[in-house]
């Protein structure tokens, strides 16, 4: 639960390693909440809020500025979620895993860097079984191929 700034930053540094690899082209720094969005969350200082109860240009075009970054964001976790979640599903499909395919609904429902890091570790997971009985079958058709006696 969002409830104050350096909770918020502590939970995204947590996660910061996966963010290059969930996000590409992103650092954790381009992520992290600014003092401007603890301001705007009402999570800063009380005396920092103080230029939001003055309206003007300069006021109006920051909120807008970070919105659409804040939007941009989003937008980009959305759409790497989604791609993720559908490879995770063809690979359960292939691996004909019911259960999985279940999972993918619990996956939908997850949201934000959090769920779409937990996503692509599940891939990563999925990925490595599927590399695991390539190798497998490689193996067994090798051993079959010798007791024919085929060098």
């Amino acid at each position: 639960e969002l409830t104050d700034l350096p909770s918020v930053e502590a939970q995204l540094k947590m996660i910061g390693t996966a963010v290059s690899s969930c996000l590409p082209g992103r650092s954790i720094d381009e992520i992290a909440p600014t003092q401007f969005d603890s301001e705007v969350l009402g999570l800063g200082a009380k005396h920092g809020r103080a230029w939001f109860l003055q309206p003007s240009d300069e006021v109006f075009r920051t909120v807008s500025e970070r919105q659409s970054q804040v939007v941009a964001l989003l937008a980009e976790t959305s759409r790497e979620s989604r791609k993720a979640i559908a490879e995770l599903k063809r690979h359960y499909q292939v691996l004909g895993d019911e259960a999985g395919e279940q999972r993918i609904a619990e996956r939908l429902k997850a949201s934000g860097i959090p769920g779409l890091t937990a996503t692509l570790r599940d891939l990563q997971l999925q990925q490595h079984v599927v590399r695991l009985r390539i190798a497998d079958e490689q193996l067994r058709m090798t051993e079959q191929w010798m007791e024919l006696g085929v060098p």
